[in-house]
């Protein structure tokens, strides 16, 4: 029986998981047995999907200042040089205790798969979680043992540095709710993966045919974003060996922009009749 294939949304920027989801509203609402049986499911992913574009729009004007900007670029330079020493050692270290710390704070990266290049919020939470990490009983003494104490101390200070001048910029519009992006984000992300399942399980349930075409269509656009959006997301962060865990699990459950954020994503007419999008179950 065929099923709905799933997809990496760490691997996808927010701007892309909204167009991701709505075009797969817009096929799953052409499709007479689909918009009947998953009406309720629908109707949910539609709401959240219009809840994330609302507040990908609000972080998009937040996120105009220069010095917010040169701030959270500050950060990825920051994370960029402490993996590098992470990755070189972790290659090549003099010793072999160097060698396992190495190894084992490369592992703690690489789960996280951070990009300088994704949005605000999401490197945000994603440093404040690993410098949490890399000060834990569990790291700490593999820190020390690379001498990268300052470059903690550093990642936690511009993080600090950013989440001020973000505070800052939205404390004048309040009615922005920049900080909700994540929630939302989360919960178009989990509407979405309830009406996939939904699918399958009726495709399996009912032992028909009926639901191939969508599945078929949802899995060529799938297959798209994995070669060419998530590829291109790839390249653009100058990762073709990415870093990034391809699991869709904590703490490496993110996003992050693909074409830039004010673009779109062209997505070819993948079946007959259907204006379908990719499916993604995580």
């Amino acid at each position: 029986m065929k099923s709905i294939e799933s997809i990496n949304f760490s691997e996808l920027h927010s701007p892309q998981v909204m167009q991701f989801i709505m075009d797969a509203l817009t096929a799953a609402q052409a499709d007479e047995k689909v918009s009947v049986k998953l009406e309720t499911e629908i109707s949910t992913m539609q709401k959240a999907n219009e809840e994330l574009d609302v507040q990908i729009k609000l972080v998009k004007t937040s996120d105009l200042t220069v010095e917010i900007k040169e701030t959270k670029k500050q950060l990825g330079k920051i994370y960029s040089a402490m993996y590098n020493i992470v990755k070189s050692m972790n290659i090549s270290a003099p010793s072999d205790a160097m060698s396992k710390s190495a190894y084992k704070l490369m592992l703690l990266l690489k789960s996280y798969g951070i990009r300088p290049s994704m949005e605000k919020m999401d490197l945000l939470n994603f440093i404040h979680n690993l410098t949490e990490d890399l000060s834990s009983d569990e790291y700490v003494s593999d820190v020390k043992a690379l001498n990268l104490d300052l470059w903690v101390k550093a990642l936690m200070h511009q993080h600090d540095e950013l989440e001020k001048v973000t505070k800052k910029r939205t404390a004048a519009k309040p009615q922005r709710g920049t900080y909700h992006i994540w929630e939302s984000r989360q919960k178009a992300i989990t509407a979405y993966r309830e009406f996939a399942a939904q699918v399958n399980a009726l495709a399996r349930v009912e032992k028909t045919t009926d639901y191939d075409a969508f599945i078929d269509a949802q899995n060529q656009r799938v297959m798209f974003y994995k070669q060419s959006v998530i590829a291109s997301n790839k390249r653009a962060d100058g990762k073709a060996d990415s870093t990034t865990d391809t699991s869709d699990t904590t703490p490496g459950n993110a996003a992050e922009p693909t074409v830039q954020d004010d673009q779109q994503v062209e997505t070819p007419d993948t079946t007959a009749g259907q204006t379908e999008e990719a499916a993604v179950q995580g």
